[in-house]
């Protein structure tokens, strides 16, 4: 059978159009090689693709190799396989095409047959058909009645039986002289019975066992086409070298050779497969391999880089191959060489030739291909935008898709927009997979972006799932770059700016993905790469637009990273620079930040007063007065502190509201200025105010006697988090204020929380009186009875002995026993002469003595107040704060 091999045409280049001199510059990023809508671009001839902008070698892609056919055990026919070929930006490269077929030569069939010392017998031996005979022939001995019954199954394909005679031989006769030979029919055998492994070992068998030897060079040759067939060509050239030295015949030798060539070729090994196929081309007579070697040969030269000795080669072919079918291709490879080699006339006259060939098939439709590129690259717009459908009858089908673009082109060439928008719309429509359809979608979207279209993630996505140009691909990725950049994605667009950067694009576009990556990764937080991203910008474009900006943002991305002493040194050249600059103002502004990291406060505040000096109306104002606010509050010149974080809380009490009135406050605290902190403490919310100064002021109300003032400060302390540490006192004086209220429900939980805590006989003592107020103010006079009981046993004297006697008194008025209640009160006073309890004992005295009927003993009381106490406050609970 023949394989048919497939060649594709690649002919055209394109030359970009630059921007009019005159042009304003748009914002958008707009993918070179098109001109913007409103522009006028200079029509120019394309020229040949430089072959360093593609990822293979252009032959490649222009002019595939007459590669010979792998020759499998059973050879059938291969479709062909397009190869896409990647097209430059300003002109449209044709979408390579598939060409018609062409015929190889395959290596036939291998047979058994080369006469041994019997004659062979009168049938055809199996596999040998026409074939080549390469093995000896399987006679008959008489030394062993197995390897005769062997032979015969053989000869009758019979092989399952022979199979079974040649291991008996095999195992009974381990040095009998058809050893060889029946070692290669066994494995033949099982060949032909499908047991692939069970052959293969065979052959490997054989040859491990014997060196030399007809059925030597056999058994290579089968082991040989086994491992090329499965890809292992370096073993496969090894058991071909082998087979041709052990041929039994010229032609099986030829073809041996012709396999150790395309060995070579596949291993990489060129040089020697050049070699090889040059002797091939050499052999004249009956040589099926002939024609293939010298496409081969012609092929190398231009992989080499001779374009002209592969013109030469193949223009010859196109002259004397066999059959018209391979001159045909001949002569299309000729002619797209000499597109290359910039003769257009030698082009022509082959396309031509191809044409006027009626046994050239379907290489006609490709040749008509070449001639319509060839006006394009020529600058015939009208021609080709001209063209119409019965101008493309006989054009592949493969091949329309490029004729289109190229139509398309041509019309938006000669200033038809909206015709060339209807034939790329019409080239997407019908073909949306072919590579012309996707440089049809990149001229779209390029208009689209110009007129700041919607959905531009979408359009730029449905472009590159089909685009193989890399300078288009670069371009798109730039604009959805841009586009995620503006919607905030910053991973996203820094993938693709890394992406673009590595690409072709002009200066400026670079440029500008350069420092929007850096700006990407200061975005995500990683400032290491940010900075070393501005210091690639600033060595590769050290005199770009944004230079300035880009020092900034390194700047800043040194100080992200903490790396202070780099930062201070961008800053200071941006600060050495004229007062008009932006960066500037930032500058200074940055630079006072960093100076407060390292704790240089009076540089950070002498910064930060530059800053309002030379930039008064900055942004910045807050900060710089907040900050130097706090410097001033370190220094304890708690006037300028609150002079400073006043002005900025007024500025942006956003940002700076809390921060400042903490820090006023706590000045206001250390000055002592009860009423300023009570003012700035309603300010916060209670959790951000420090304990200490909730406790100060709590106890300034209590002792002033401002209960409710009290429990406003003590309160949000005893509410906190159970697991934050919390005075006892709190607690304690927070019950009493409570209780001084009358709340006497509020007042449990707190006294609860107190003796919870109450390890010490005073601070138990003390707890217990409180209990007991809570008792008598909620009628549980019994349990007060008990609670005081409680607390004169633990403090027998002191001030708590002397409030517990006080509170026992007023359990008596509770019950009427006045008389009992004045006796109480006076002994108090006689025993503790406290100017805290003591005149309110002798006024209770007083109260209970009138109420039982004794103004004697009432207006007594009364006159030893007077005497002893002539200036008598209000009787005030003891300040608990302070422990006492």
């Amino acid at each position: 059978m023949k394989r048919l091999t497939v060649v594709f045409l690649s002919l055209t280049a394109g030359a970009a159009h630059a921007q009019s001199p005159g042009e304003p510059e748009v914002r958008r990023a707009v993918p070179v090689g098109l001109s913007q809508p409103d522009a006028s671009p200079e029509v120019r001839r394309a020229e040949p693709v430089d072959p360093a902008t593609y990822p293979n070698p252009e032959w490649m892609n222009r002019v595939p190799v007459a590669v010979p056919v792998e020759p499998p055990v059973e050879p059938a026919a291969e479709p062909p396989v397009p190869v896409q070929t990647p097209m430059p930006v300003a002109t449209p490269i044709p979408i390579a095409t598939p060409l018609p077929y062409r015929p190889a030569p395959v290596a036939p069939a291998a047979a058994e047959a080369a006469p041994e010392a019997e004659p062979p017998a009168s049938e055809p031996e199996s596999g040998d058909e026409g074939g080549i005979r390469f093995a000896p022939d399987p006679g008959y001995s008489s030394r062993n009645r197995s390897l005769m019954a062997g032979n015969g199954f053989y000869r009758r394909k019979m092989y399952d039986m022979a199979v079974i005679e040649y291991e008996k031989y095999l195992i009974s006769e381990p040095q009998g002289e058809g050893r060889d030979g029946a070692m290669f029919r066994l494995a033949e055998s099982q060949r032909f019975l499908g047991n692939d492994r069970a052959a293969r070992e065979g052959y490997q068998r054989l040859l491990g066992e014997f060196r030399d030897g007809d059925f030597v060079g056999a058994g290579a040759y089968r082991l040989g086409e086994i491992l090329y067939a499965s890809g292992s060509y370096g073993p496969a050239l090894a058991m071909f070298e082998k087979a041709g030295d052990h041929a039994a015949g010229d032609e099986v030798r030829l073809t041996a050779r012709y396999y150790v060539a395309n060995c070579l070729a596949k291993t990489g090994k060129d040089q020697k497969a050049l070699e090889a196929f040059e002797k091939i081309a050499d052999v004249e007579g009956d040589n099926p391999y002939r024609e293939d070697a010298r496409f081969y040969i012609a092929a190398a030269r231009m992989k080499a880089g001779d374009k002209a000795g592969a013109f030469d080669a193949y223009e010859a072919l196109a002259g004397d191959a066999n059959g018209d079918a391979r001159r045909a291709e001949a002569a299309v490879k000729a002619a797209a060489l000499a597109v290359d080699l910039k003769k257009p006339d030698d082009a022509r006259r082959l396309f031509q030739a191809v044409l006027s060939n009626p046994e050239a098939g379907e290489w006609q439709g490709v040749a008509r291909l070449g001639l319509i590129r060839l006006d394009y690259d020529a600058g015939e717009f009208k021609k080709i935008g001209g063209l119409s459908g019965q101008d493309l009858a006989g054009i592949p089908e493969a091949s329309l898709p490029e004729v289109l673009l190229m139509k398309g082109n041509a019309l938006k060439e000669t200033g038809d927009s909206e015709g060339a928008l209807a034939v790329y719309s019409e080239l997407v429509g019908k073909y949306p997979d072919s590579d012309a359809a996707a440089q049809a979608r990149f001229r779209k979207l390029v208009l689209a972006n110009a007129a700041g279209g919607e959905d531009m993630l979408k359009e730029i996505d449905a472009f590159l799932a089909v685009s193989t140009s890399p300078t288009e691909r670069s371009q798109a990725f730039l604009l959805k770059a841009e586009t995620l950049f503006a919607a905030g994605k910053y991973q996203e667009a820094a993938d693709l700016y890394a992406k673009v950067i590595q690409s072709r694009l002009p200066k400026r576009l670079l440029e500008q993905a350069l420092f929007k990556l850096g700006w990407c990764y200061a975005q995500l937080g990683d400032a290491g790469t940010a900075a070393a991203t501005y210091t690639d910008f600033l060595a590769k474009y050290p005199d770009s637009d944004m230079k300035v900006r880009a020092l900034a943002q390194r700047a800043l991305a040194y100080q992200q990273g903490k790396d202070y002493d780099a930062a201070l040194k961008d800053f200071d050249q941006l600060i050495a620079g004229p007062k008009d600059l932006k960066e500037r103002e930032l500058a200074l502004q940055q630079k006072a930040l960093i100076l407060g990291q390292q704790e240089k406060y009076d540089e950070m505040a002498e910064g930060f007063s530059r800053l309002l000096q030379e930039y008064p109306g900055t942004p910045g104002a807050a900060q710089a007065y907040f900050w130097m606010g706090w410097a001033a509050f370190e220094k304890k010149d708690y006037p300028a502190a609150t002079e400073s974080l006043k002005k900025a809380r007024a500025l942006d009490e956003k940002q700076f509201g809390d921060r400042a009135t903490l820090r006023i406050l706590l000045a206001d605290y250390y000055a002592e200025n009860r009423d300023a902190v009570t003012a700035e403490v309603e300010k916060l919310d209670a959790a951000r105010v420090p304990s200490e100064v909730m406790v100060w002021l709590g106890s300034q109300y209590f002792n002033e006697g401002n209960y409710a003032r009290t429990v406003q400060f003590l309160k949000p302390l005893a509410d906190r988090d159970p697991s934050v540490p919390v005075s006892p006192d709190v607690f304690i004086s927070l019950a009493r204020a409570q209780i001084a209220q009358g709340d006497f429900a509020s007042a449990e939980g707190p006294v609860s929380r107190y003796l919870a805590t109450a390890k010490d006989p005073a601070t138990r003592a003390r707890g217990l009186l409180a209990s007991a107020r809570i008792a008598i103010g909620q009628g549980e006079l019994a349990q007060a009875d008990k609670l005081i009981d409680e607390s004169l046993l633990l403090q027998p004297e002191g001030k708590l002995n002397a409030e517990a006697r006080v509170l026992s008194g007023e359990i008596l008025m509770k019950r009427g026993q006045y008389d009992e209640a004045a006796r109480a009160f006076v002994t108090v006073a006689v025993l503790y002469d406290d100017p805290e309890i003591a005149p309110g004992a002798l006024k209770r005295a007083a109260e209970a003595y009138r109420k039982a009927g004794n103004t004697f003993e009432a207006d007594k009381a009364l006159k030893e107040l007077r005497e002893r106490f002539p200036n008598p406050g209000e009787n005030k609970p003891a300040t608990a704060l302070r422990g006492d």
